[in-house]
């Protein structure tokens, strides 16, 4: 074997030399890694005790909506402080109903104002949709547009459709309001995540404080104001909440809380419209101060569209018959025909896209009674609802780009003249 020269013997060197210091470095920096690896576990554990104290503390905090119910015996004797007539249950008889709607300020407009061969009176019906509501508010607002939008002599509102029914049942002086709510705003404008809270035991999965100041802004002493003095002329408005403890529907005469002298008038107005739209488990549910027998309770009180979707008190549960030839508007913030979708196999996608067809469905059967009722009762009857071919879809549960779109389709549509149905879809 021949000697290896100078040069092989220095290029032989170098690798060695390369070699050790690759085998250094790798050491150093296998040695850096784990000092890196041992700070993120020792962080990552104080992280894991951290978030089981966190824990532990928010779900001691899930339990703050403690409340004295009504025992079960007292639920039709309580009362809130200070009214009378002011609401009923939505299953009560006619007299029991039209006690509550009438008050003292005299019998409903409709019932002694109209007579054969004069104007007709208008009822005007909102559903509930969460941000689907943009339509009805679009659709009404392009009403006043057209120059043709009545004066409703009863609203009634559910959910969203409570929210808005404040604004329209004063008509268009308030189209302005009207807009900016279902144009302005977003889910987080409600209020504040609490995932933590809900999960273990809290009462939903946002809190309403921004919904709360939103309705702080809107519904004001001179809103309120308003409402009473339309309510003496004889006008009604009237929204449903669901009591959920008794599982029934309240209906409240907002008109009657506002002409009352009492100093909390305005924010058991609010209070009433925040139970309508809280949706169980995104808003948690409102307590509404009752006394039976000089005690006092709570109710717990959550979105009206639990028990209907849409409610009118027609005549005969008003214990009123029409005078002339009455008009039901009834405006449905979302779609009345069903609609293919393509849904992951997952609990989460099935519960959801369950929960939906249950809502739609009760929606349409809602609908169907209230069509069978003006036709019983010689009401003319008028449907509107988010047309089948619009595709829009949203990310969240109040998208502000989305109810914008719906906002505008349904301004356009009134504003050439909507074309009302007169009778529900087969």
């Amino acid at each position: 074997m021949r000697a290896p020269r100078l040069a092989e013997k220095v290029e032989c060197a170098k690798r060695v030399s390369h070699s050790r210091i690759e085998l250094h470095q790798l050491w150093q920096c296998r040695r850096q890694q784990t000092c890196y690896l041992e700070r993120f576990n020792g962080k990552a554990a104080r992280f894991r005790a951290l978030a089981v104290t966190a824990t532990l503390a928010l779900s001691g905090c899930a339990t703050s909506l403690a409340y004295t119910p009504v025992p079960q015996i007292s639920i039709n004797r309580a009362e809130v402080a200070g009214y009378s007539n002011i609401r009923t249950w939505g299953d009560a008889d006619a007299r029991e109903i039209q006690a509550a709607i009438e008050l003292s300020t005299g019998p409903v407009v409709l019932s002694r104002t109209y007579s054969r061969g004069e104007k007709s009176p208008k009822y005007l019906a909102l559903s509930g949709g969460g941000g689907d509501g943009a339509y009805g508010a679009g659709l009404l607002v392009g009403w006043t547009a057209s120059g043709g939008r009545p004066t409703f002599d009863v609203v009634t509102g559910v959910s969203t459709g409570a929210l808005a029914a404040p604004f329209v049942f004063l008509g268009p002086a308030y189209d302005g309001k009207l807009k900016e709510i279902y144009t302005r705003f977003r889910t987080h404008d409600l209020g504040t995540p609490q995932i933590f809270s809900a999960v273990f035991g809290g009462p939903s999965l946002i809190d309403a404080s921004g919904l709360e100041k939103l309705l702080a802004h809107y519904v004001n002493v001179q809103l309120v104001a308003d409402v009473a003095r339309e309510h003496a002329r004889g006008r009604r408005l009237l929204v449903a909440t669901t009591n959920v403890e008794a599982e029934r529907q309240v209906i409240w005469n907002l008109g009657a809380i506002a002409a009352s002298q009492n100093a909390d008038r305005v924010e058991l107005f609010r209070r009433i419209l925040l139970a309508s739209a809280a949706i169980p488990g995104l808003l948690p549910p409102v307590l509404i101060k009752v006394t039976v027998d000089g005690r006092e309770f709570q109710e717990m009180h959550a979105d009206g569209g639990t028990t209907e979707q849409v409610f009118f008190v027609t005549g005969s549960r008003m214990g009123l018959s029409a005078p002339a030839r009455a008009h039901l508007y009834v405006i449905r913030n979302g779609k009345i025909g069903p609609e293919w979708q393509s849904i992951e196999p997952s609990s989460l996608s099935i519960a959801s896209r369950s929960l939906g067809t249950l809502i739609k469905n009760q929606a349409r059967g809602d609908v169907a009674r209230l069509y069978a009722r003006a036709k019983a009762e010689g009401i003319a009857f008028r449907l509107a609802a988010i047309p089948e071919s619009f595709t829009g879809k949203y990310s969240e549960p109040f998208d502000r780009a989305y109810m914008r779109q719906l906002f505008d389709l349904g301004y356009h549509e009134a504003r050439r003249g909507y074309p009302w149905a007169k009778a529900p879809p087969p």
